[in-house]
């Protein structure tokens, strides 16, 4: 059989309102170490608007092994892109 390899973050999120929310983070994981803090709000991945954990978890999926992830956030008022 065929092996595909696939991305891990290191985070646990749950749907929020209109967003995902980032709920938990490994210490030395990838998304702890690009910058991902507890209580964002993930509302893009690679530009595609999401509305679920689902979602996230699709489109990164999507992503070929070994290439970057872009997440886009919301935290606080401020709007940010973590790769």
């Amino acid at each position: 059989p065929e092996v595909v390899l696939r991305g891990f973050f290191g985070m646990t999120m749950e749907n929020g309102d209109e967003h995902p929310r980032v709920t938990a983070l490994l210490d030395a994981g990838p998304a702890a170490k690009a910058g991902l803090r507890l209580g964002d709000i993930v509302t893009k991945v690679n530009d595609r608007t999401v509305v679920s954990v689902g979602d996230v978890l699709r489109l990164a999926g999507r992503a070929p092994a070994g290439k970057p992830v872009v997440l886009t956030v919301k935290r606080g008022e401020e709007s940010k892109e973590i790769t």
